[in-house]
C-alpha cells in the first residue's frame, strides 16, 4: 500500500521510483510504502555502547542472521533506533541487495552511549508483549534475562 510520494533520495531503490509522477513533474519522484508488518520477524539492533568492539560485535551477529534468514527466503524487518534523527527505523529486508542498503543506513546512524533506546522506542511503539523479535545489543551485563544468548562477554541475543 502507498503511503506518500516524495523526492528521490540518493540510495533509494529504483523500484520505489514512481516513474510516471517522475515525468509529469519532471523529477524523480519515490513511492513510500505503509510500514505494515505485523507477522514479520523482527530484528532489534542497539548501537549503544562505548566500546567499539562490542558494537562491531552486535552489528556483526544482525548481518549474520540476517543473512541467514535472506538465505532460507525469509522476509524480516531490522529496525534500529537513529539518534540524528531521533526515531526507529524499521526497513523491511527480503533481499542481500535490501540488506546492504538498510546496514548503509544503519551505519550511517550514530551510536549513543549507555542507554537502550531502540529497545524503549520500541515498546514505546509496540507494548512489551510484541513476539516475533529478536534483539541484539552491545552490552549484555547490564540486561538481566533468562532468555538471553550471551555471544562472549560483549553481545547479547534476546527474544523479546
Amino acid at each position: 500500500e502507498i503511503f506518500d510520494i516524495r523526492k528521490y533520495i540518493a540510495g533509494d531503490k529504483i523500484q520505489r521510483i514512481h516513474w510516471k509522477l517522475s515525468v509529469k513533474h519532471e523529477e524523480m519522484m519515490v513511492k513510500e510504502f505503509a510500514q505494515i508488518y505485523d507477522d514479520d520477524l523482527r530484528i532489534l539492533l542497539e548501537l549503544n555502547s562505548d566500546n567499539k568492539e562490542n558494537l562491531d560485535m552486535a552489528i556483526d551477529a544482525v548481518f549474520s542472521i540476517s543473512l541467514d534468514l535472506i538465505k532460507n527466503q525469509d522476509s524480516f524487518v531490522l529496525c534500529w533506533f537513529n539518534s540524528c534523527v531521533n526515531e526507529l527505523c524499521e526497513e523491511k529486508v527480503t533481499t542481500e541487495e535490501e540488506l546492504y542498503r538498510v546496514f548503509a543506513e544503519i551505519f550511517a546512524s550514530n551510536s549513543y552511549d549507555n542507554n537502550y533506546q531502540a529497545k524503549a522506542k520500541y515498546i514505546d511503539k509496540y507494548g512489551e508483549n510484541k513476539g516475533n523479535t529478536i534483539y541484539v545489543a552491545p552490552k549484555w551485563k547490564e540486561i538481566k534475562d533468562d532468555d538471553a544468548i550471551c555471544i562472549g562477554e560483549k553481545v547479547v541475543i534476546l527474544c523479546i
